[in-house]
């Protein structure tokens, strides 16, 4: 019964820590390029649980207007607080461009600081964890992984940071910064805190799990020297005991790596799996009702990647595969669906989208993979293949696209061949 409570209590209050983050104990400020002899204007009203920003992006001779928010834990930089225990961070935030009434990207950053390459005088040296996103109208609350925030690659490039600290960081969390997308035009802009939460444990569950095992074992040990005293017969039933014990311990194993394989997302990237793009499929898009509408996919393949994992080592490898995900996320729209395939194969469902669209978002893709700069610091490109589901089964479609990307490969890499 202690086991079961212990376990109820885990299931009902272990995973809900939450930290705030409010006004009324941290500072927020407006940012603007002004701070680098920018010309853009924001203007911050705050309430109890966040504030509004309201700002103006104009030309002037710095290339890259912005405004956003930022938020001090301490105004000196070196304390700050620890994620350690925290694995997603909940938002409530609203962006809009009040010339067009659109929903465009915004950026998001935790700012590390760490004495190894950090200087307390010069700002820009706290490393940038974030992403890039685009909030819609009607999205409210996301909760995003703190796992899944990257390291900008301009900020590794710009304080020469060695390959041992381009890791993503939250030791040490002094500033939490919201700011106007990369590639936002000139013009007014409102932006919305509604609310700023940590998501955690207050004790991991592999922790509970031990402390329980030594518990029982504790307990076994003291019951089985009891057990000895009274009689061998008492020692045979708990041997029994024992070993029953340890057969569902099996079973439970065994089912727990049976859910582990239908989990819905790719533990490394975040992006979905093959179950879970399976039964999107089956209930999107069977040959008995397909209600799905037109369906486009794109098949690709980062060219040469082995080559990363001999040169750097697995796990710079894994870092260029996260990477490379919110990378090409950061083009699709919301209805499309990133699957990881294996390895360095990835595919694109590209739902209500014809085959020329698709083609359109495939080169869109392998341009930006080949332009941007990457977290090893060596260029990246991807062969893509490119097919559009006709009165056929999702999987002939996927073995066309298969095919076309085989002809990519074939033809030089870096470039995009199309099923008709």
């Amino acid at each position: 019964m202690l086991t079961v409570a212990i376990v109820q209590l885990y299931l009902l209050y272990g995973d809900t820590r939450v930290y705030k983050v409010q006004p009324s104990h941290y500072h927020f400020s407006a940012s603007s390029d002004q701070e680098v002899e920018g010309l853009s204007t924001a203007k911050l009203a705050l309430n109890d649980q966040g504030g509004v920003l309201d700002c103006e992006l104009k030309t002037s001779d710095y290339p890259w207007p912005f405004c956003g928010v930022r938020i001090e834990f301490d105004e000196d930089p070196e304390f700050g607080i620890s994620l350690k225990n925290y694995h997603t961070v909940r938002l409530d935030v609203d962006f809009v461009n009040l010339d067009d009434n659109s929903f465009p990207r915004m950026r998001f950053y935790l700012r590390n600081f760490n004495p190894s390459y950090s200087d307390p005088e010069n700002e820009y040296t706290l490393k940038y964890n974030g992403l890039e996103y685009q909030p819609n109208s009607d999205q409210g609350v996301i909760n995003i992984p703190i796992a899944n925030l990257q390291v900008m690659t301009w900020w590794l490039a710009d304080n020469n940071i060695g390959i041992e600290h381009s890791a993503p960081e939250f030791s040490n969390i002094s500033r939490i910064e919201f700011a106007s997308g990369s590639g936002n035009a000139l013009g007014n802009y409102r932006l919305s805190i509604n609310s700023i939460e940590f998501v955690g444990n207050y004790i991991e569950g592999e922790t509970l799990m031990l402390l329980l095992l030594v518990l029982w074992v504790s307990l076994a040990l003291v019951y089985s020297v009891a057990e000895i005293r009274r009689s061998r017969l008492l020692i045979v039933k708990e041997q029994n005991r024992q070993h029953h014990l340890k057969n569902l311990n099996r079973t439970l194993r065994a089912q727990n790596y049976e859910f582990a394989e239908l989990a819905h997302r790719d533990a490394l990237t975040g992006a979905m799996n093959r179950h879970a793009i399976r039964d999107w499929l089956n209930q999107n898009y069977s040959t008995d009702s397909a209600t799905g509408g037109p369906l486009s996919v794109i098949y690709l393949d980062i060219d040469h990647f082995k080559t990363v994992n001999d040169k750097y080592g697995h796990s710079v490898g894994d870092d260029v595969l996260r990477e490379f995900t919110l990378v090409v996320m950061g083009i699709l729209k919301p209805s499309d669906r990133l699957v990881r395939w294996g390895g360095e194969e990835f595919v694109i469902f590209c739902q209500d989208a014809n085959i020329d669209q698709a083609i359109g978002k495939a080169e869109r893709i392998r341009h930006t993979i080949e332009q941007h700069i990457w977290v090893h610091g060596d260029q990246l490109t991807s062969s893509m293949g490119v097919a559009e589901l006709k009165q056929e089964r999702p999987i002939d479609m996927m073995a066309r696209a298969d095919e076309a990307l085989y002809q990519a490969k074939h033809k030089g890499r870096n470039r995009v061949e199309v099923s008709l």
